[in-house]
């Protein structure tokens, strides 16, 4: 079953099952990273498709401007 749900996204690649070397878990937790892109949709083969970029710096000719995202209830 596809997860659709941001936080279900978030926790899998926390618990990172199934993945001996846990480099999902490593990139979420590196106090290095600064930053995190992401990206989510459908998918041709497995269905839904959850991406996410981390850097530790960005470099832009242009101004950033944050996202602001609703806290949950």
């Amino acid at each position: 079953m596809p997860r659709e749900d941001p936080l279900d996204v978030v926790l899998a690649w926390l618990l990172d099952d199934g993945n001996p070397k846990r480099n999902r878990r490593d990139n979420l937790l590196m106090v290095a990273n600064k930053h995190c892109a992401v990206a989510f949709g459908d998918h041709k083969g497995s269905e839904k498709c959850a991406v996410a970029l981390f850097a530790a710096q960005v470099v832009s000719n242009k101004p950033v401007q944050p996202v602001k995202i609703d806290k949950r209830e």
